[in-house]
């Protein structure tokens, strides 16, 4: 994709709520269709029955004999014919109004008791399902994530304490809604979790979130499907999300698989493919984070894993030393990677203007910048930035802005742009569509590729300690793999090259200098990879010490295990043909 687009990603993000939108457009135009022909063989019924009665009067016709006709025309909707009218040679009229009129009285009745059983029927057939999504909570962030699921076809059952507005338009969606306590068993059994695809917990409050985990596990403890249920649930809390992710990650198979949802890192991983080209096009692109928060230094840690080695990386931050303490805590080993610098700013409408992002600007190329402020902030940092590049000539650069509440006041700014080159080049991440992405949340295309990697690796080293089937491989494990497909957006950048869904064959052409350059990529990738998960330099490769003796420069290494990283590239386009992708040229900026 060229830099920045996000057209092409697999959730169709940009359309959801045009979706959304046809979806609700086509409930309502439903019910006016059928009120409207309701109400129309009503009064063409009516006529008839009008019309019949007058015609086989006797006699002189005067204005009481009209009204009375008229009333007795409307007491055909309850069955109710005056017994002088059955005659054998009754008009044709009267025949088709006897018949049409109680029989749309009684269709009218049985729609009604219909549509107040419709949810309830709705829900009690839900336990019924085959692979269907369970969402447990009325809050606004599970109705969103239900939004984007009914969107992209999924079906869905969604479990609420009580009914709450959400319940409504939830129906308006088709979801069954199942009513009850989210502690109960019985509640996850009537939503039919059993045969379930997933479980999304997101009640908005981490304690009632993981009662709901140990409850929905105890529910789904006979679970006879063959797929392994995936049971996630979002916890707020950032050291009780590492204890449990940790936790989590030693899991091995089964037929629950738990895992914390961390919408901050559905963001800054959607993030890697739109910054591949930047990521892609230069052995040392300068990136500029903005902010000093949890999502800027998710995306810092993205970026480090994605980026070649010789990158560097800006985190302007409010205190640059205490943000460094909090990104290193938990991940010593990326003080590794040398280009990474913090230094002092705020995003706001000076921003540029600040010593020493101004003094960084007079003296260093930008390649990109990323702004994690609140939507106004952001916006001002992104503009005078915009102001302070194009007074020192730099060329257009890409600026992302985090953007939660929509694209209306990154539309607004581009207006204020007058360098056309750069207005195109601001672009807007982090909305509700990123974070609630159905393709990550149900780990759809990253872990077919995650996978296929994991199924090439089985392949090389039957031997290894991760050499399980992925059923019952870590999730530690698993998520390497997912970094590893992660970087194949950026490693199909360098060829200049982006992914699609599709089945078209594809030669990508690696071999010589190509081959090489992009198996130093992929070793520099697996180095960074390994020093995140707390691996060091040894001796010996060691599992329980987590040391290798490979973490050195790709120079330093036997032939054998360069082979790795060749083999590792060259399997590009198996991999994407595994995972249902094929590859287009990336598109030039204006293009």
């Amino acid at each position: 994709m060229a830099i920045g687009d996000a057209s092409n990603e697999p959730d169709l993000s940009r359309n959801m709520d045009k979706i959304l939108e046809s979806i609700k457009f086509e409930q309502d135009h439903t019910r006016k269709v059928k009120a409207f022909i309701r109400v129309g063989i009503s009064f063409l019924a009516f006529l008839l029955g009008w019309w019949g009665y007058l015609r086989g009067h006797k006699g002189m016709l005067g204005p009481a004999d009209v009204i009375q006709y008229a009333y007795q025309a409307f007491q055909l909707l309850t069955f109710n014919m005056p017994p002088d009218a059955l005659r054998a040679n009754i008009p044709w009229q009267l025949q088709v109004a006897r018949f049409a009129l109680p029989s749309l009285a009684l269709y009218t009745t049985v729609s009604t008791y219909l549509d107040f059983a419709r949810r309830p029927l709705r829900t009690f057939w839900s336990v019924r399902r085959r692979d269907h999504v369970i969402v447990v909570g009325g809050g606004e962030k599970a109705l969103e994530v239900t939004r984007r699921c009914v969107a992209q076809g999924h079906s869905m059952v969604v479990i609420v304490p009580e009914s709450t507005p959400a319940t409504e338009q939830l129906n308006d969606l088709g979801v069954a809604v199942a009513v009850g306590a989210i502690g109960s068993k019985t509640t996850f059994m009537r939503s039919g979790i059993t045969h379930a695809r997933a479980v999304l917990i997101l009640t908005g409050v981490d304690a009632t979130n993981l009662q709901a985990l140990l409850v929905a596990r105890e529910a789904a403890a006979g679970r006879t499907a063959d797929q392994p249920l995936l049971l996630a649930c979002e916890v707020q809390d950032s050291e009780l999300t590492a204890v449990l992710s940790a936790s989590f990650a030693e899991q091995r198979g089964g037929p629950i698989e738990s895992h914390i949802i961390d919408f901050t890192d559905n963001v800054a991983r959607q993030l890697v493919p739109r910054l591949a080209p930047v990521l892609g096009s230069s052995p040392d692109p300068h990136l500029m984070v903005v902010g000093g928060g949890d999502l800027a230094l998710h995306i810092v840690r993205k970026i480090i894993l994605n980026g070649p080695e010789g990158m560097r990386i800006t985190v302007v931050t409010r205190d640059p030393d205490a943000t460094a303490k909090v990104f290193y805590a938990p991940n010593p080993g990326l003080k590794n990677f040398q280009g990474l610098k913090f230094t002092e700013g705020e995003a706001g409408a000076g921003f540029a203007m600040g010593a020493a992002v101004a003094s960084m600007l007079d003296g260093e190329r930008l390649d990109a910048a990323l702004i994690c402020a609140g939507d106004e902030a952001a916006i001002a940092a992104a503009l005078s930035l915009c102001r302070g590049c194009s007074a020192r000539k730099h060329p257009a650069t890409p600026i992302f802005v985090r953007q939660r509440a929509g694209q209306f006041l990154l539309e607004a700014a581009r207006l204020t742009i007058q360098d056309p080159n750069q207005s195109v080049l601001l672009f807007g991440f982090g909305s509700a569509d990123e974070e609630c992405s159905p393709d990550l949340l149900l780990r759809g295309t990253l872990d077919r590729l995650a996978r296929s990697i994991h199924e090439a690796y089985l392949a090389k080293s039957p031997s290894e300690a991760a050499a399980v089937s992925w059923e019952c491989l870590p999730e530690t494990f698993r998520e390497s793999c997912r970094r590893q497909a992660d970087h194949v957006y950026v490693k199909l950048a360098w060829l200049g090259y982006e992914a699609i869904p599709g089945s078209d064959p594809m030669d990508l052409g690696i071999t010589g200098d190509t081959l090489e350059r992009l198996a130093v990529i992929e070793h520099w990738r697996w180095c960074v990879d390994r020093w995140l998960d707390g691996w060091s330099l040894g001796e010996t490769k060691s599992e329980s010490a987590r040391t290798t003796p490979y973490l050195v420069p790709y120079a330093m290494l036997a032939e054998d295990i360069k082979a790795l990283d060749r083999d590792t590239v060259l399997y590009l386009p198996n991999l994407l043909a595994r995972a249902g992708m094929t590859v287009r040229r990336i598109k030039a900026r204006g293009d």
